[in-house]
């Protein structure tokens, strides 16, 4: 692969300090894998989705920019307060990686949102969480904090945490369910493989699952906690969630149950021919074609649940399976939504049912 640094998107980066030319050079020197540029005294220019390690630009001594400006210590934090119209993780004390803030990955990222909140207002649950939302992970080589694009945890863990906590800093747990969705940025840090190893990142640092929707190489990924699942019945080293295979058992049932649905509403019509025309029979014509749409679903749709999943290599707590947005043999050249294809989550949010059909992909 050529050189692609010249075709990375750039953000120009706010220092709430003073920083030297040579604190630049050194700092350009220590990231040469990208070609920062100097702006001025307090700015510089980086590249995003790209990990960018600050330590030669940190004061170490709390500063006066001027006279009328607040004093700021060694603070990513700040920093990242200095440019909130940035999305900034922070990957440890003096790493940082600026997410992409394109037109399509957003559209695709309120989607993937709208779709689980309806689902939590629906069932009286706590509402999601969206990227502008960090979580605080402490795991094996991590201590960051990171924006995930869609994330719920329940309730009582909401509650566990203090009000001024939760309406003024980082939250200090991992969510229980996370959606990361990748871009068409061509960082590094939005290749495929770094994006695999994020959701492994986040499972071993306390979620219980999670989803990679990946348009841009049109793959999705489910990821969960080892301990969380079973060996798959007559599938040597497969694992299954135990409310997937509930949920694979179910279908069958629930296709019976909507025919037979329709079918009673069909013959109330017939026996009572006096509702045509009235409020009533424009009810059962709208309970119908609502049954008819999720039948329509049920049959029509590719259905993906937590099972055939495989241990990740060097990550034994994570298990993992990819599955093609679309079949390998059907070709679609520029596609302007996703596929018809539905997950059913599991864990805190069992019952959530993904619907890939309205992601925007154009």
């Amino acid at each position: 692969m050529g050189d692609l640094r010249g075709l990375i998107e750039t953000h120009k980066l706010k220092l709430p300090w003073r920083i030297s030319e040579k604190e630049f050079q050194k700092f350009k020197k220590l990231n040469s894998s990208f070609n920062p540029k100097y702006i001025n005294h307090h700015c510089i220019e980086v590249p995003e989705e790209t990990s960018i390690d600050l330590s030669p630009l940190l004061p170490l001594l709390p500063i006066h920019i001027s006279n009328n400006s607040p004093t700021f210590a060694k603070s990513i934090p700040e920093l990242i307060k200095f440019n909130d119209n940035l999305n900034i993780e922070t990957l440890n004390s003096s790493l940082i990686n600026i997410k992409t803030i394109a037109d399509l990955p957003t559209r695709q990222n309120i989607e993937l949102g709208r779709q689980l909140s309806n689902w939590t207002v629906d069932h009286g649950l706590v509402l999601p969480n969206d990227s502008s939302s960090k979580f605080h992970l402490v795991g094996p080589n991590t201590d960051g904090k990171f924006g995930p694009d869609a994330a719920y945890f329940p309730l009582q863990q909401h509650m566990n945490i203090d009000i001024e906590t939760r309406k003024n800093n980082t939250i200090p747990i991992a969510p229980s369910f996370v959606i990361e969705n990748r871009s068409y940025s061509l960082g590094p840090n939005n290749e495929r493989q770094y994006q695999m190893d994020k959701m492994c990142m986040w499972i071993e640092c306390g979620s219980e699952s999670g989803l990679l929707i990946d348009g841009k190489s049109r793959m999705v990924d489910l990821y969960c906690r080892t301990n969380l699942l079973h060996p798959q019945v007559g599938k040597p080293n497969l694992y299954v969630h135990p409310q997937a295979q509930l949920q694979i058992q179910q279908t069958p049932q629930q296709i019976a149950q909507l025919q037979n649905r329709i079918l009673g509403s069909h013959q109330s019509l017939l026996i009572n021919p006096g509702l045509v025309g009235t409020e009533g029979h424009q009810d059962i014509l709208n309970s119908i074609q609502t049954k008819q749409d999720q039948l329509n679903i049920l049959n029509n749709f590719n259905h993906i649940y937590f099972d055939s999943m495989r241990v990740v290599p060097n990550h034994p707590g994570v298990c993992h399976v990819s599955v093609p947005l679309w079949p390998p043999n059907q070709i679609i050249a520029l596609p302007q939504h996703g596929p018809n294809l539905i997950i059913h989550c599991i864990g805190d949010v069992n019952g959530f049912k993904l619907d890939l059909s309205s992601y925007p992909m154009d």
